[in-house]
């Protein structure tokens, strides 16, 4: 069957807005837009999408980009300088807008950053030798930000100084804090792993709360002896 989904919303202060998905099958319908699927298999693979709304709910542009594998944006955020951030996963090399991103895995994620005329500035692949993918985006008070995500499988892989290693052959969750500045190095400054000690762990959503500090909602569960 044909899977189609929104994953995420960002809103902007003159009230527009930016929506991001995928979709499956050969091509979708956005308003005057189409959309191709360029996976090998498109009735189970996916590819993904941003839509830009104005502040009167009409379409201003669509983009949609993935390769012969299943790719999905799975979070988008606003930042300080006016751009936002998208997420997601990729399941075969892609190139987006010029930048190249190189799958290790069975499916990388992969984190892409535009400037206020949504134009790519960079595009950062993360990933080991399994499965994984971004859960939530969040710009804390300080400028810096928070990147969820997890881990799927015997994996384990570098952000800068710090290894995301998976405690088990399912899912761990992971969070990496890091500075819009710290480009191309950006995964530097803390990583967290949630989940060495069970199984199918997943970090979904970060919020920020009024203190300056962000509340991580996910789920978990325990592995019982056999």
């Amino acid at each position: 069957y044909y899977a189609d989904a929104i994953t995420s919303i960002m809103t902007n202060e003159d009230g527009s807005y930016i929506v991001g998905g995928y979709f499956s099958g050969e091509s979708i319908t956005v308003g005057d837009y189409t959309l191709i699927n360029k996976s090998t298999n498109p009735n189970s693979n996916r590819d993904a999408f941003l839509i830009k709304y104005n502040n009167n709910d009409e379409i201003e542009w669509v983009k949609s980009f993935g390769e012969t594998g299943s790719d999905e944006i799975t979070a988008v955020s606003a930042t300080g300088d006016g751009g936002y951030l998208v997420g997601g996963s990729f399941g075969s090399n892609m190139t987006i807008e010029g930048f190249s991103l190189t799958k290790t895995g069975g499916s990388d994620a992969f984190l892409v950053k535009y400037d206020n005329n949504n134009e790519v500035e960079w595009a950062k692949a993360i990933g080991g030798n399994g499965y994984e993918t971004i859960g939530d985006i969040l710009e804390t008070k300080d400028g810096s930000y928070l990147v969820s995500g997890r881990v799927l499988g015997t994996t384990s892989f570098y952000c800068g100084k710090y290894l995301i290693k998976n405690g088990d052959t399912d899912r761990n969750g992971f969070l990496i804090k890091f500075a819009m500045e710290e480009i191309p190095n950006i995964y530097e400054k803390k990583t967290i792993v949630i989940g060495t000690e069970s199984v199918n762990d997943e970090i979904t959503a970060v919020t920020s709360i009024k203190d300056g500090g962000y509340v991580v909602g996910g789920h978990f569960r325990k592995q019982y002896p056999k």
